[in-house]
């Protein structure tokens, strides 16, 4: 047919010269016209000089067993089954796995994307593309004006030089190279005069590459908890190297369980990959995208349609992502890993490479219904310290009591409510309490008197996760309330506050969330102390055959407040000192309280240890004994940081033993008494406060103190006069003699009591041995 053409064309060309035309055509139509039958004899003879293969099959659908399709008849022609029916029967199962295996591919005997790209690099045609403006290689560009001849053959799934090819994944780079002079196929060489339709095509020159994959650590440690509701949470990242060639990263298989118990899409919504923080793809993670090894156990999920370049010789870090139902549904741990051969990637050559050669260890993730806060409720560090406070004598008046430091972390906390425990009100004096945040009141409580608890009325409270809040508790006084009140606070766990999180769960405290406060004593004319300033020196060897250095001169610095009226301290010997020391070897002090005679009547035993009071509420319905109120005041103890903080106690048969916590001190600054408040029965010794025992022995001697004005002696000279809201600056001195021969040690000369009244006289005053923890020297080494 094509002969027949051509020598069509000839003869309309031989028979144009040989008609006599009615009108004279001139030399240049003449020219035209040749020239434009001679480009059409070059494009049919250009078409005939090309080779002839066999028909092109493109792939563009699925296949598996049991269909029936004239895709699959094409199947059957290009691996050789016969017959060739067009039914997917077994004997084109085994052939598809046979050609699966040839190229590298999972032999499933499912015709997918990767089987069919394999399929299609083989035998689906080159598309031909054509200038712009042109729709055949016929005429002339209606854009360019140039000629449609010069046509371009890229490779299947190709538009141009540029990419890779969407239908075989191999390189669009191909190029075609036209004989010297040529722009085309068609027509002559200007040059040599020879036929332009001897082209060679060529590809660009690509270097085979391969891959190394690893599983990649991710932020945190141990195993990551996929909560409900979290968006795009990063499960598992592995790092890929390029080796030799560039590769571009085309699929991810992933293999997830869940040890024999659930199915993964019961928590997850999607799952993605990213590259840092783009996304390269994100597919629904439904039953449907997961593809069942062992049920209920095993399953893989593939994330195809991928392009991420990894440049030759170097890393990328790629990470699975996932997104939770908001309820997930089921709550347990699920594994996933990359199976061997699960990353398919292609190369320079645009050949496929796959990696990794095993499969890689697993990533754990935890599913969960929700991120739980975590609460944590201590004392602030502005707790105030067991001490003084003023009350009015007209008004009523309010009084800090206790500092509560709340942190969260992981999910925002919004508290609503919780309570307060008066655990001491010597007087019952209180009107009631107060709960700020800063200088905003939240809540307000009834007193609920003496070691009873308060509950909060309703407030509303945002505490965001990562941030701290500090609440403060306020006593409400009366106006002149009976002297000497004390008052304790403690916040009980659990029930001490309460909340909701963001994601709607009530939350509390926690069992450990117990905040101890310290005791008040409310006066209307007292003072205040607090620590100024302290010193010491070494010196000498002692006359008694000591050791060089073992004498000590002390300083302690303090300022004293008058409130509410003048205040009088005593010149002489009622302010007195502890002086600790110790060395390697020295042991820890303790001291004894012990209970006589069972109880027969109802009561409440109280021991205070260096100004804290714990408490045992006895009783005879309950065949309390000495034995078991000693056992519940060393229960007591354990319960209360403070004390606990300073000693440590045991019981037997009525008796309770204090041993210091830290040892090498002569009494270790620890005072205690203890108490009963039953007028029958039980009795306790010792009643009144007592220093313990042991450490290393140390003497004072030549004990002086003064204190500079607005502080004046009175007439007699016996008491320090402080006027009403003036503070006046006082100095305490000791010098220190280590006594013992044979040991040194550390000591520390520490205020441990200050006699005040209200006027200056000699009955009436108060020895307060509470509130001057901070009135002590640093350490310091005596008897080297």
């Amino acid at each position: 047919m094509s002969k027949k053409l051509i020598a069509f064309a000839l003869a309309g060309i031989f028979a144009l010269s040989m008609v006599a035309p009615a009108k004279a055509a001139t030399i240049e139509e003449l020219t035209i016209l040749f020239n434009d039958l001679l480009a059409k004899y070059n494009v049919l003879l250009a078409q005939v000089g090309q080779p002839t293969g066999a028909a092109a099959v493109c792939f563009n659908t699925d296949l598996q067993k049991g269909m029936t399709s004239d895709d699959v008849k094409n199947l059957q022609i290009k691996l050789g089954v016969t017959p060739t029916s067009g039914y997917f029967g077994t004997i084109t199962l085994a052939a598809v796995k046979t050609f699966q295996t040839a190229n590298g591919i999972i032999n499933t005997g499912y015709v997918g994307p990767l089987t069919r790209a394999a399929l299609n690099a083989l035998y689906c045609a080159a598309v031909t593309t054509y200038p712009a403006g042109c729709t055949s290689a016929v005429g002339f560009s209606t854009t360019t004006g140039l000629s449609c001849s010069g046509v371009v053959s890229y490779p299947a799934g190709c538009t141009s030089a540029v990419g890779f090819s969407t239908t075989t994944g191999a390189p669009c780079s191909t190029t075609v190279t036209y004989p010297e002079g040529c722009t085309s196929v068609v027509g002559f060489s200007p040059t040599t005069g020879l036929s332009c339709a001897g082209t060679t095509t060529t590809s660009a020159a690509g270097v085979e590459g391969s891959m190394t994959l690893i599983q990649n650590p991710i932020p945190g440690s141990g195993t990551v908890t996929l909560y409900g509701g979290d968006v795009n949470k990063e499960i598992a990242a592995y790092k890929i190297k390029a080796i030799n060639s560039d590769l571009r990263i085309k699929r991810f298989i992933f293999q997830f369980g869940t040890g024999g118990v659930d199915f993964p899409w019961r928590d997850i919504s999607t799952l993605s990959i990213w590259d840092g923080t783009t996304l390269v793809k994100e597919i629904s993670a439904s039953s449907a995208n997961f593809a069942e090894i062992t049920f209920a156990t095993t399953y893989t999920f593939q994330i195809d349609g991928l392009d991420v370049l990894v440049t030759k010789d170097t890393e990328k870090v790629l990470s699975l992502k996932a997104t939770a139902l908001s309820i997930p549904q089921y709550i347990g741990n699920i594994t996933v890993l990359i199976p061997a051969n699960g990353v398919r990637a292609t190369d320079s050559t645009g050949l496929n490479v796959y990696g990794p050669g095993a499969a890689l260890g697993i990533h754990t993730f935890a599913a969960a219904l929700a991120l739980a806060p975590t609460v944590t409720v201590t004392a602030d560090s502005a707790n105030p310290a067991a001490g003084n406070v003023i009350a009015s004598i007209t008004d009523v008046s309010r009084t800090d009591l206790m500092k509560i430091n709340i942190n969260v972390v992981g999910v925002n906390m919004t508290f609503k409510g919780g309570s307060i425990t008066l655990t001491t009100d010597s007087n019952d004096i209180l009107s009631g309490l107060e709960l700020y945040d800063d200088t905003t009141l939240l809540a307000s409580a009834a007193d609920p008197g003496p070691g009873a608890t308060a509950t909060w009325s309703t407030y509303t409270l945002a505490v965001p996760a990562g941030t701290s809040k500090v609440l403060t508790v306020k006593g409400v006084l009366p106006a002149n309330p009976a002297a000497s009140s004390q008052l304790k606070l403690d916040m009980p766990a659990t029930t001490g506050l309460t909340g909701i999180d963001s994601n709607g769960t009530a939350r509390n405290n926690g069992a450990t969330g117990a905040v101890a406060g310290n005791t008040q004593r409310v006066y209307t004319i007292a003072p205040t102390f607090a620590y100024s300033t302290s010193g010491y020196t070494v010196s000498g060897s002692n006359p008694n055959g000591g050791h060089p250095n073992d004498l000590g001169s002390a300083s302690i610095s303090f300022t004293v407040t008058a409130n509410g009226g003048d205040i009088y301290i005593a010149t002489t010997t009622t302010m007195t000192d502890t002086l600790n020391g110790g060395t390697a070897s020295a042991v820890a002090a303790t001291g004894v309280i012990t209970f006589t005679t069972n109880p027969t009547a109802a009561g409440t035993a109280k021991v205070t240890i260096s100004g804290t009071d714990v408490t045992y509420n006895y009783s005879t319905t309950s065949a309390d004994t000495i034995s078991t109120v000693a056992s519940g005041i060393v229960t007591a103890i354990g319960a209360n940081a403070t004390t606990t903080a300073l000693v440590a106690a045991t019981s037997s048969a009525g008796v309770v033993n204090l041993t210091a916590k830290t040892a090498g001190y002569a009494g270790n600054s620890i005072t205690y008494s203890a108490t009963t408040t039953a007028s029958t029965g039980i009795t306790v010794t010792p009643i009144a406060s007592t220093n313990m025992t042991g450490g290393i022995n140390a003497t004072a001697s030549s004990d002086a103190w003064s204190c500079n004005t607005p502080g004046e002696t009175t007439t007699n000279a016996n008491f320090w006069r402080i006027p009403n809201g003036n503070t006046a600056t006082c100095t305490f001195t000791d010098q220190i003699t280590n006594t013992n021969t044979s040991a040194a040690g550390w000591f520390q000369p520490t205020l441990t009591n200050i006699s005040w009244m209200t006027s200056a006289t000699t009955t009436g005053g108060i020895d307060q041995n509470w509130g001057l923890t901070t009135l002590k020297t640093s350490q310091f080494y005596l008897g080297i």
